[in-house]
């Protein structure tokens, strides 16, 4: 059975799903400009939340949102040019940034074509960046332990567990100090490429962070997370807000294994 700790949304379908998800963007991007000018969002890479960006980019739900306020950032990227086709940059780019009208400095990509350590470097250190610049000094106190934190976080969930590039067995699950950390991946899921990823001392200190599944193929790995006894084997079940709140949106072909 699942947890009922765990915030869960069910759809009928995947359509449904990133309906709901676009909604769920669209208010909080008004609400958090309306509160504080800007509004900070991490995207995933997959299948699902690319079906939300290509949503959010038709623009009957695209000019609802003050893009020139909105900063975007990316939760994990692969050792690829940006232009490729296994770039998750490159999968928003085509679904939603072509389709609004954003400004070039509000898009803070991971840099994929250079050597993954030093990217990794480079994108903790542009992230510190921006929030000392951007963010009211309230908000700024938390750079004291060198935390900053999103608005809302987007993630998404492998077969075998992983969200971002967190996998199971790798060493940046064990990393408590750096925000973002290169990871090597030469085992499956493919491609097999080095990565990028932000790490649980960043992503657990979001306002909101937002699970986005469908689809059969994660069924068991769902049930393993969301049930009454977590596997904290799995990637996915270590993402657990230190204040923030946490959502499964999830389609019922995912969802299928967790009142059974």
């Amino acid at each position: 059975m699942v947890n009922v700790g765990h915030p869960v949304q069910i759809f009928i379908n995947k359509e449904l799903l990133a309906t709901a998800a676009v909604a769920l963007f669209v208010g909080y991007a008004q609400k958090h400009i309306a509160e504080t000018g800007r509004f900070t969002c991490v995207l995933a890479g997959g299948t699902t939340p690319r079906s939300v960006y290509e949503l959010l980019g038709k623009s009957a739900n695209g000019n609802q949102v003050d893009w020139q306020h909105t900063y975007l950032f990316w939760g994990d990227e692969r050792a690829v040019r940006p232009d490729h086709q296994d770039s998750n940059y490159h999968m928003v780019e085509r679904s939603l940034l072509n389709h609004v009208s954003i400004p070039a400095e509000n898009i803070f990509r991971m840099r994929g074509e250079i050597d993954p350590m030093e990217a990794a470097r480079q994108y903790e250190s542009k992230i510190l960046q921006f929030y000392s610049r951007m963010i009211s000094s309230s908000i700024a106190d938390n750079l004291q332990e060198k935390t900053p934190i999103f608005d809302l976080v987007l993630l998404g969930i492998g077969t075998d567990g992983h969200t971002a590039s967190l996998f199971p067995g790798s060493a940046a699950l064990r990393e408590q100090e750096r925000l973002v950390v290169a990871v090597n991946h030469n085992q499956p899921p493919p491609p097999l490429v080095d990565r990028l990823t932000m790490t649980y001392r960043l992503l657990n200190h979001a306002k909101q962070i937002v699970f986005l599944v469908s689809g059969t193929g994660k069924a068991n790995v769902l049930s393993q997370i969301l049930g009454d006894e977590p596997n904290l084997d799995l990637p996915a079940a270590r993402i657990r807000p230190a204040k923030g709140n946490l959502l499964w949106l999830l389609d019922s072909d995912a969802a299928v294994g967790l009142y059974a």
